[in-house]
């Protein structure tokens, strides 16, 4: 397991931890891509995002992701989220974190060379909600 904090500015944080992929815990599933091939499409049966249509099995999997904004710690939603970076570790110039009408929006970019995503959580208060997840699904289509 991977640790990898990135100082956003002098009051924000983020923590993450990143785990090698072990495909006997997991299962998953194909479909026909329309392009006479198949492709992994759910990994215990979600989509999931951070590899190119194929049979390749991602290498890593961010199993957390925490922002520590001023004083409060919240934990963002991750499933579905591998391959976040190729060395295992995150970068400062992967996140932007805005102000929102309430609260703020974060996003994050997220690639290990291919399969490139981006996702975008609301934080409010102390709570965050997953908005947004732009990237290839299996079928190679932009999912919003």
């Amino acid at each position: 397991m991977h640790s990898s904090t990135v100082e956003l500015d002098k009051q924000t944080m983020l923590t993450a931890l990143i785990e090698t992929f072990e495909p006997s815990k997991h299962s998953y599933d194909t479909c026909d891509t329309g392009l006479g091939r198949k492709a992994i499409c759910l990994i215990d049966k979600q989509l999931w995002f951070g590899s190119d249509a194929g049979m390749d099995l991602p290498k890593n999997q961010l199993i957390k992701l925490s922002l520590e904004l001023k004083d409060y710690q919240i934990e963002l939603d991750v499933k579905g989220l591998y391959n976040p970076s190729w060395n295992n570790q995150l970068r400062k110039e992967q996140f932007k974190l805005e102000k929102a009408e309430i609260g703020y929006t974060l996003t994050g970019n997220f690639s290990d060379g291919a399969g490139a995503y981006s996702v975008q959580w609301l934080i409010v208060n102390q709570g965050s909600i997953r908005i947004a997840i732009k990237g290839a699904n299996c079928h190679g289509k932009l999912v919003q």
